[in-house]
């Protein structure tokens, strides 16, 4: 994942100990650095400052403050595939399960509170994604045919609408 700023990338891979962390470095070249406390991390995204990442392992959603390296647990997440957000106002988003739903959550901590569940023919619903400016974000949702559709929701209305029906994709069932 590509830092706000287009400087960074951080992604998770094994180190010579056979151990998986979250790892960054710089895209104009250098050495990557592994980031402590992020051991079995996955899926990094980073906040909107690009101060912080959120990643997640041993079946919870984390954050770890680069400069610091304060790591924080801030809830579950049983999905091996779970994707996250995190926007300037603070809130993550993110797949507390497989297939739904989103979650969201304050970066600073608190109870993941269910933003968007599958219905109205939905079967599965996921991977987040906040848009540049506000609180609105995409997000896909696969019927009981596999078919996926993009939806754009607002955090502060509640309300989602559709963007884009059958994207010809198919995603594999939820496990």
């Amino acid at each position: 994942m590509v830092s706000p700023d287009g400087k960074e990338l951080a992604f998770s891979a094994t180190d010579q100990k056979g151990v998986t962390k979250v790892w960054i470095r710089p895209l104009a070249g250098g050495k990557a650095t592994a980031l402590a406390g992020t051991e079995d991390g996955s899926v990094p995204f980073w906040s909107a400052d690009g101060q912080s990442l959120g990643f997640f392992a041993d079946q919870k959603l984390k954050t770890v403050a680069i400069a610091s390296g304060t790591v924080q647990t801030l809830g579950d997440s049983t999905c091996s595939g779970a994707s996250g957000a995190w926007n300037a106002q603070g809130v993550i988003l993110f797949d507390a399960t497989c297939g739904g739903p989103i979650e969201r959550i304050p970066a600073t901590g608190g109870t993941p509170q269910s933003v968007i569940q599958p219905g109205n023919g939905q079967f599965v619903v996921g991977n987040a994604a906040f848009l540049p400016v506000g609180d609105k974000f995409l997000y896909y949702a696969q019927d009981k045919d596999r078919r996926i559709s993009i939806h754009m929701a607002s955090l502060s209305s509640g309300k989602s609408q559709l963007v884009l029906s059958d994207t010809g994709a198919t995603l594999s069932p939820p496990h």
